[in-house]
């Protein structure tokens, strides 16, 4: 059984970090880890998930210098990975029980390099993408849709770590909308699946 390598980018939220971790570990798919990238001026967090989840065998924790950017957190956390499917969460996401298990099984059987799925926003009754999207649940070359709409959420999105490291991973230099570019990047490279 593949390993799915779940990245979060951990913030301030710890209670939020906890919520998502706690959503990953009920998966029904059995062969994840889960790795949480924080950058080492907040120990806060790696205090609270040691006292949460003690010896928990599929999590792991990445400290990293304290000025580096989203992207860096997220390659260095895909560079640790044993996984060759990546998938990148947000504290407070709140995964489907069956998320790894459907993109595990429609990756392996259509060998595409990524799909993704419908996200509900936290706190609000908003989908992404939403129903109204032109071609709902699109398949295919999305690129153009994408450029001119970015209706899907970066962390329903479930990629092989083949296509990550054939696109160049996440933009290191940017501050703001690393995911969109990276989305972008996706979309361009290989043909999306809807899961």
């Amino acid at each position: 059984m593949e390993i799915i390598s779940i990245i979060i980018v951990a913030n301030e939220d710890v209670q939020g970090l906890c919520t998502t971790i706690d959503a990953l570990l009920r998966q029904t798919y059995g062969n994840l880890e889960i790795l949480v990238v924080d950058r080492m001026d907040n120990t806060d967090i790696l205090e609270s998930l040691a006292l949460r989840y003690g010896m928990e065998p599929a999590l792991r924790y990445v400290a990293m210098p304290a000025q580096s950017s989203y992207g860096v957190l997220v390659n260095a956390a895909v560079n640790m990975a044993r996984g060759n499917y990546i998938a990148v969460e947000n504290p407070t996401d709140v995964a489907h029980p069956e998320f790894c298990e459907r993109a595990m099984r429609l990756m392996q059987r259509a060998s595409s390099g990524w799909c993704y799925c419908a996200a509900q926003l936290s706190d609000t009754d908003l989908q992404m993408p939403p129903a109204s999207w032109p071609a709902y649940k699109k398949q295919g070359f999305i690129f153009p849709d994408l450029l001119l709409c970015p209706q899907i959420c970066s962390s329903a999105v479930v990629c092989s770590r083949k296509i990550f490291e054939q696109v160049g991973g996440y933009d290191e230099d940017l501050t703001n909308y690393s995911e969109y570019e990276f989305l972008l990047k996706l979309a361009h490279a290989a043909p999306a699946m809807y899961m």
